[in-house]
């Protein structure tokens, strides 16, 4: 991130911008394999497609407040805070709201992509077979 920031050509900076989202798309896909695999072995171990879910709930919840805490770290490579201020407690009212959405939604996408490992761990298994 700092080679972007004092970079002075634009094709420069443009290369380091795609480079920086597709390092950004392939950590994305890296945390979708996983989460694959927690409800792969979640439904393997316990047969049930919920608990699949709720195994990719609690781990998407971890996934997003990990890089959500990384973000209050001082001088943590990446993280470049900005001085403002305010005079009333709304912005932080407003922040804490959109910050639990965006708990909440990591934790379902997680919830879902999990879910899908443990219905291909459970699609064959006599429990879910209808006869």
């Amino acid at each position: 991130y700092h080679a972007f920031d004092i970079a002075k050509d634009q094709a420069v900076k443009n290369a380091l911008a795609f480079t920086i989202f597709w390092f950004a798309v392939l950590t994305f896909f890296i945390t979708l394999l996983i989460l694959v695999i927690a409800g792969f072995i979640a439904g393997k171990i316990v047969i049930q497609r919920r608990l699949g879910f709720l195994a990719g709930f609690v781990t998407g919840f971890i996934v997003y407040g990990a890089g959500f805490i990384t973000n209050y770290i001082p001088n943590y490579p990446g993280v470049q805070h900005t001085t403002s201020t305010t005079s009333g407690s709304g912005g932080l009212v407003v922040a804490s709201l959109i910050a639990l959405i965006f708990f909440l939604v990591w934790g379902i996408i997680g919830g879902l992509v999990s879910l899908l490992g443990a219905w291909i761990a459970t699609r064959k298994h006599p429990y879910y077979s209808k006869y």
